[in-house]
């Protein structure tokens, strides 16, 4: 997975939103043209910077270096789904802010250490 087919550019917040599955892009039956798809929690700030008909094009400057790899982003697709569907992309989402706003164990042992431990 470590190589330019896995390689996307794109500024730091879209990259969280997509790290994050609330962002994806659908492959659609063009070559290297995909679908953009956002889910709940995705900023409708960052909806108005999105192209206006939700579609990319990846294109190469130099032919050597491989575009992203239609399937892992089709897979990447699949997961967010998956998470959205299925509710446990927010269900996540409440584990990482409890982790986040909990940052060590309570002194009195009243941490519930197996909801936290549920991501890793």
């Amino acid at each position: 997975l470590n190589g330019p087919y896995n390689a996307i550019t794109m500024c730091a917040s879209l990259h969280a939103y997509f790290g994050s599955f609330k962002l994806a892009l659908c492959p659609t039956d063009d070559d290297n043209v995909y679908r953009i798809k956002t889910y709940r929690q995705f900023p409708s700030l960052w909806i108005r910077q999105l192209p206006e008909n939700r579609v990319v094009t990846f294109t190469a400057n130099d032919p050597s270096i491989p575009l992203p790899s239609r399937f892992l982003l089709e897979a990447h697709a699949a997961v967010a789904e998956i998470l959205h569907i299925s509710g446990m992309a927010e269900y996540i989402d409440d584990i990482m802010r409890d982790r986040d706003r909990i940052g060590c164990l309570a002194h009195d042992g009243s941490t519930d250490i197996q909801r936290l431990m549920l991501i890793w």
